[in-house]
């Protein structure tokens, strides 16, 4: 492959990987190997350095640093603290992960309920019961919020 092709592949890759940035690893790995086999100008040993190149690039997005030793690994769905993964029920990942997608913004009542509890009604003092589990696994620290507003993770712990 030459330079100028190279450049071209790879430019038309990350036009396609910022275009698909929300969706699965597996999704754009796939889509990675199909832009590779529809450029039938490399040969076996440039596809396999593309696609180890490839998978470097796609798994640097997938951690997300927290602060305080906390990270959240978006293709596992998992937090971690100090190399430790906690252990999270399905609604409290659901939750982490928004306040993940929303950084640094506070998320308002409303969005959780619809985003975790998705058409069931739920009380605000059912939210915060929620909240205390998960602070009792996270540290109570980990979770701000403003009352009758929402929650957002602290980072500045």
């Amino acid at each position: 492959m030459s330079l100028k092709s190279a450049k071209t592949f790879f430019l038309s890759f990350f036009r396609e990987l910022f275009v698909y940035h929300h969706t699965s690893l597996e999704f754009r790995a796939k889509l990675f190997a199909s832009m590779i086999a529809a450029n039938k100008i490399i040969n076996v040993n440039e596809y396999k350095i593309l696609k180890d190149i490839a998978k470097d690039l796609l798994l640097v997005d997938q951690i997300v640093e927290l602060g305080n030793q906390y990270q959240f690994d978006k293709a596992k769905k998992v937090l971690i603290k100090d190399g430790n993964t906690i252990a999270l029920t399905k609604k409290e990942l659901l939750f982490i992960s928004i306040l993940v997608k929303n950084l640094g913004v506070f998320v308002l009542h409303e969005d959780i309920k619809k985003h975790v509890w998705t058409n069931k009604n739920v009380t605000n003092a059912a939210i915060r019961t929620f909240i205390k589990r998960i602070r009792e696994k996270t540290g109570k620290e980990f979770i701000k919020n403003v009352p009758g507003l929402g929650y957002k993770i602290n980072t500045n712990l």
